[in-house]
């Protein structure tokens, strides 16, 4: 459990370090706006593929994939479904889990450098709320959490 929240931790070190690279690297960030910007679009994209492919092909996944979709069409806390879904990637296996984390370090370096307006203690909360929550009481329903992480990430902008 201590090895899974630490896991969590460096996951979320990615938006702090984007973060401060806006401060470091204030020149270089406003012309790679463009490519931070792809860059964090291709790491969603990737992070909703490998959640997808984790669950397999089941169809009762497209149910939870859809209500992801709609809820994050209104509700743009991509930090919040990132620490479900981490949360959720925890209790089907450690690669599994690793590898979601690992995802989320590299998503959080563009989307951090990206981010001028930033509110990092609000991320800070909606990603280790889930985390928490999760990590002591195991989901029934993670490949539907999956699912729905990822749909909820898909129109996150």
């Amino acid at each position: 459990m201590l090895t899974q929240l630490l896991i969590a931790l460096i996951a979320f070190s990615g938006l702090l370090i984007g973060y401060v690279l806006t401060f470091l690297a204030k020149e270089e960030i406003k012309p790679g706006q463009k490519y931070f910007m792809w860059l964090e679009r291709l790491f969603r994209l990737t992070i909703i593929l490998v959640l997808l492919w984790s669950i397999g092909t089941a169809k009762v996944m497209i149910l939870p994939f859809i209500v992801g979709i709609l809820v994050g069409f209104f509700l743009k806390l991509r930090y919040l479904y990132l620490g479900i879904g981490l949360a959720a990637a925890s209790a089907l296996s450690l690669e599994l889990f690793v590898m979601v984390a690992a995802l989320i370090l590299i998503y959080g370096l563009p989307y951090g450098s990206i981010s001028s307006k930033l509110k990092l203690p609000l991320h800070a909360v909606f990603f280790f709320i889930p985390v928490l929550i999760m990590l002591f009481f195991s989901p029934n329903n993670t490949a539907s959490l999956l699912a729905f992480v990822a749909g909820a990430l898909v129109l996150q902008n």
